[in-house]
């Protein structure tokens, strides 16, 4: 099909009244390691009136939608790394936290999800990234029951790299773990 503007550019969304994009978009808010989310954090996330840890640049109007797209994969995959560069793009709305809706607070209902996304704009795309979805053998029904459209967006990498990365991450907070091999 066509695209407007010029050819390899995205069509691009507006922005609001006082809405700046800046280079803390979320891309430093939190460690670049992966991470779980707090049980805290989400409480926060999840309360009436809050952004929903989305990017800084969400804006207070808008209308809190379910995730349209989730992105799940495995622990030390690079998950992080591809929300941040989707979440760049104008037309997306990403939380910046971990929501673990489908696996661990699936029993807090859909409100309660929906309060974790970010305010988002009509014709803007709301995704989350758990990873840990892709182990949990209920997230798939769960997510099938929530919205048969939503497109699960897989990451995977080797999984000799992928258990060394993890190695790694581990070995940095508990030194006293034994040796790899």
């Amino acid at each position: 099909g066509s695209r407007e503007g010029a050819a390899g550019t995205w069509p691009r969304t507006p922005l609001a009244p006082g809405e700046v994009i800046t280079a803390q978009s979320g891309a430093f808010e939190r460690d670049p390691q992966e991470s779980s989310t707090t049980d805290e954090e989400l409480s926060r996330a999840g309360s009436p009136g809050s952004r929903g840890g989305g990017s800084s640049t969400t804006p207070d109007y808008g209308e809190k939608r379910l995730p349209q797209a989730l992105i799940i994969g495995v622990k030390k995959g690079g998950t992080r790394a591809l929300l941040e560069a989707i979440r760049a793009h104008p037309d997306v709305r990403a939380v910046g936290t971990e929501p673990h809706f489908f696996d661990r607070n699936y029993e807090k209902g859909l409100e309660w999800y929906r309060n974790v996304m970010p305010k988002t704009l009509e014709g803007q795309i709301t995704m989350e990234k758990t990873p840990s979805y892709f182990v949990t053998n209920e997230a798939p029904r769960r997510i099938h029951n929530m919205a048969k459209d939503t497109k699960l967006i897989v990451v995977v990498r080797n999984p000799v790299t992928r258990a060394i990365s993890d190695y790694t991450q581990t070995l940095s907070k508990k030194p006293e773990i034994p040796t790899f091999e």
